[in-house]
C-alpha cells in the first residue's frame, strides 16, 4: 500500500474509532457526561455571544447548506474541477446520512438548555451542524488551498478552520449540544471528507496527455 494511502487509512480509522469511543463514553460513563455538561455550561458566556451564535449556527443549517453545496458543486464543475465537485457533493450528502445513523445508535438526549435560544430536534450526539460545517466549508477551503501558494494558502485554510470552529462553538453556546457532541461532529465530518477525497482521487479519470 502506498505511503499516502496508508496514512489516509490510519487517519480515517483513528477518527472513526475516536467517535465510537466518545459515543460509548457519553452513554455509559456518568462522570464523562457530567464533565461534558459542566464544560458546556462554562463555555456559555453572555447574551451578545448567544445572539451572534444564532447567526453562526445558521451557516450550517440545512436550508443554507444544501443550496450552497449545489452552487459550489456547479461552480467547480464549470471550471472542470471534478475532484473537488465530487468530493464536496459526496461529503455533504454522506455526512447527512452518517450523522443520522450515529444519532440513532447513540441516542443521547439534548442538554437541558436546549430550547432557550434555539430548538434543536433529534439526538444530541454527534452535532450535525459541526459535521456538515466540515463537509462543506473545510472541503471548499481544501479545494481552494490546492490552487493557492504560500501565505494565501495558509490564509484560506485558516479561514475554513475558523468558520468550522465558530459554527461548532455556536452550538454549545446555544445549548443545543455538549462539547463532546461538537468534537464528535468535527471528527465525523473530517473522516468522511478524508475518505471521499481519497476515493474520488482514485476514481477521477485524468485527461490523457497530448502527443508531442
Amino acid at each position: 500500500m502506498p505511503f499516502q494511502s496508508r496514512t489516509y487509512a490510519l487517519a480515517l480509522a483513528a477518527m472513526a474509532a475516536t467517535v465510537a469511543a466518545l459515543g460509548t463514553l457519553v452513554n455509559f460513563s456518568a462522570s464523562v457526561s457530567a464533565l461534558d455538561a459542566a464544560l458546556g455550561t462554562l463555555a456559555r458566556t453572555d447574551r451578545l455571544a448567544a445572539a451572534l451564535a444564532v447567526d453562526l449556527s445558521a451557516l450550517a443549517s440545512t436550508d443554507l447548506i444544501l443550496p450552497l453545496t449545489v452552487v459550489a458543486v456547479i461552480a467547480l464543475a464549470l471550471v472542470r474541477h471534478w475532484h473537488g465537485a465530487l468530493t464536496l457533493a459526496l461529503s455533504v450528502l454522506g455526512t447527512q446520512v452518517v450523522v443520522q445513523l450515529v444519532k440513532l445508535a447513540v441516542d443521547r438526549p439534548r442538554p437541558a438548555m436546549n430550547g432557550a435560544m434555539t430548538e434543536a430536534a433529534g439526538s444530541s450526539f454527534p452535532s450535525a451542524h459541526s459535521a456538515t460545517a466540515v463537509a462543506l466549508y473545510a472541503t471548499l477551503a481544501l479545494v481552494l488551498a490546492h490552487r493557492c501558494r504560500g501565505r494565501v494558502r495558509v490564509a484560506v485554510l485558516a479561514a475554513g478552520g475558523a468558520v468550522v470552529a465558530a459554527i461548532g462553538l455556536s452550538r454549545i453556546e446555544l445549548g443545543a449540544h455538549y462539547p463532546i457532541d461538537v468534537l464528535a461532529g468535527w471528527l465525523t465530518g473530517a473522516a468522511l471528507v478524508l475518505a471521499f477525497w481519497a476515493l474520488v482521487a482514485r476514481l477521477v479519470v485524468r485527461p490523457a496527455a497530448r502527443p508531442a
